[in-house]
């Protein structure tokens, strides 16, 4: 199957079985991993919330499709102290201020923080190492001149 990104509702319409994403991010599609970053993207730019359902699903205009994801449905790829607020960027290819007040270690000792859409975001294994250069001691980042607690 292609992915042609400018007629997402056929793509759709193909798409049965089971969608999944991982606890690392990665998309599959009865277990076979995809791998063009357009739609990987477009997934992740078009997971919403839907009440109904009380769990994201990704919508296109009035279509839906539900997917399997165990953890979070954001993700934390970089991270950039060196600049003023200090940035994330996330698989979906967004970049937004990270909120360090929302850092959070989960259940794994996986680092997290919520995106500006109010989902938690886990940072994956590179943004991780690159915030924990930052670390002043176990619980405590400083960040362009500040100290903040991870909870």
């Amino acid at each position: 199957m292609t992915f042609d990104p400018t007629e997402p509702a056929k793509f759709f319409a193909d798409l049965r079985g089971e969608l999944a994403l991982s606890t690392t991010g990665e998309w599959s599609h009865n277990g076979v991993p995809f791998t063009h970053q357009l739609l990987i993207q477009f997934l992740f730019k078009n997971i919403v919330f839907n009440e109904d359902k009380n769990r994201h699903v990704i919508r296109v205009g009035p279509q839906e499709v539900d997917f399997d994801y165990d953890d979070t449905v954001a993700f934390v790829r970089f991270f950039d102290g060196d600049v003023s607020p200090a940035t994330i960027t996330l698989l979906s290819g967004e970049k937004e201020p990270l909120r360090p007040d929302t850092l959070a270690v989960g259940s794994e000792n996986q680092l997290y923080c919520m995106t500006q859409n109010g989902n938690r975001a886990r940072f994956l294994r590179p943004a991780h190492q690159e915030l924990l250069a930052t670390a002043v001691d176990e619980q405590t980042i400083e960040i362009n001149g500040k100290k903040y607690s991870i909870r």
